[in-house]
């Protein structure tokens, strides 16, 4: 919600105070990475039937058919993308075998924080941490990405900074120290032990361009197609996976929560309760009259904030939205209203 913010405060407001909003399509960089979750959350025991605990490729397959169910028309693609996520899950597995682990005290768990801004104003802070674990120094939080391309310096450089590792991590400082009722599945982060940072998880989508983006060659079988796309992850892991340990001092994230995080959040809540009234009022151009919000919420206040990393803006980048011709027109042609936001999260 808040990287949409960022890039348009007009198509925000259409999205998630008229509740319109594109027509629900598979996307596979998106599900790729929710099936990747899938797996480990199969691994970890969580969220799945028995017969699906303890075994990446069952936790797979039950997201798969979800998906499909979800989107009937895309059913192909589904499967393929499930071949493939088959095909790296195990490898990435084997390829970190002999890597020391600390404890896990969180894994694949839904958090909803409640969090004080400086207007006084509490919001909650929702989303899923992939893990939490305890290591001999003291807490980290896990964060796994799925990519098409990976730039891995330019990863390095912006994690202090990066809009949803540092929420997370905010999220993670403010649950430490809730009291008891937060507490998910009855347990917490000690709050004698420091968190140290991030353990940021990066794994390659295969097929995305470059090296190893293979076709199907002609009379080559499905088995024998995903065993070579297989070979080629296999033979060179480190094309495909990265993982490095950063530490995030409290101090890091304080300014973030300073600078970024504490005044975007306090303009996004003066700007939604104007939009409300505007929308209540049955008056919806009036969101852009100056003079009348100034009238109405005089104590409204257009905070100075630092821009995050990690906001993608395909507006800056000279594409367009699904919005653009709602915006144009008023037609509302393949778009749909209502509907839940962040199912993930129910």
């Amino acid at each position: 919600m808040l990287g949409r913010y960022l890039v348009c405060r007009e198509r925000f407001r259409v999205n998630h105070v008229e509740g319109l909003r594109p027509a629900d399509q598979f996307n596979h960089k998106i599900e790729y990475g929710q099936m990747w979750h899938a797996a480990e959350e199969a691994v970890a025991g969580e969220l799945f039937p028995d017969d699906a605990r303890g075994h990446h490729g069952a936790g797979i397959g039950v997201y798969a058919d979800k998906l499909c169910r979800k989107y009937p028309l895309s059913q192909e693609q589904i499967r393929h993308w499930e071949r493939v996520c088959r095909v790296q899950f195990p490898i990435y597995n084997h390829h970190y075998r002999n890597e020391p682990a600390g404890k896990t005290l969180l894994a694949e768990t839904v958090f909803d924080v409640p969090y004080k801004i400086p207007s006084g104003r509490v919001v909650r802070l929702r989303g899923k941490w992939d893990k939490v674990e305890l290591a001999k120094n003291g807490v980290y939080l896990w964060d796994h990405k799925t990519k098409g391309d990976v730039d891995v310096e330019q990863i390095r450089r912006q994690l202090t900074f990066d809009l949803q590792t540092m929420f997370y991590l905010v999220a993670l400082t403010t649950y430490q120290v809730q009291p008891k009722q937060y507490r998910l599945g009855g347990e917490g982060i000690p709050r004698s032990e420091p968190i140290k940072g991030v353990i940021y998880n990066v794994v390659r989508r295969p097929l995305s361009g470059g090296k190893g983006n293979i076709k199907q060659k002609q009379g080559e079988t499905a088995d024998e197609y995903y065993a070579r796309l297989a070979a080629y992850v296999k033979d060179e892991p480190e094309t495909y996976f990265w993982r490095w340990r950063t530490e995030i001092t409290p101090g890091d994230v304080e300014v973030f929560r300073r600078t970024c995080l504490d005044p975007i959040l306090d303009n996004l809540l003066d700007d939604y309760e104007w939009w409300d009234w505007c929308f209540r009022e049955g008056d919806r151009t009036s969101v852009f009259d100056g003079e009348l919000r100034a009238r109405v919420r005089p104590l409204d206040v257009n905070r100075h904030y630092r821009q995050p990393f990690g906001v993608w803006n395909v507006l800056a980048e000279g594409g367009s939205t699904d919005l653009d011709e709602y915006l144009a027109t008023g037609s509302e042609v393949g778009l749909v209203r209502g509907g839940k936001l962040f199912e993930e999260l129910q």
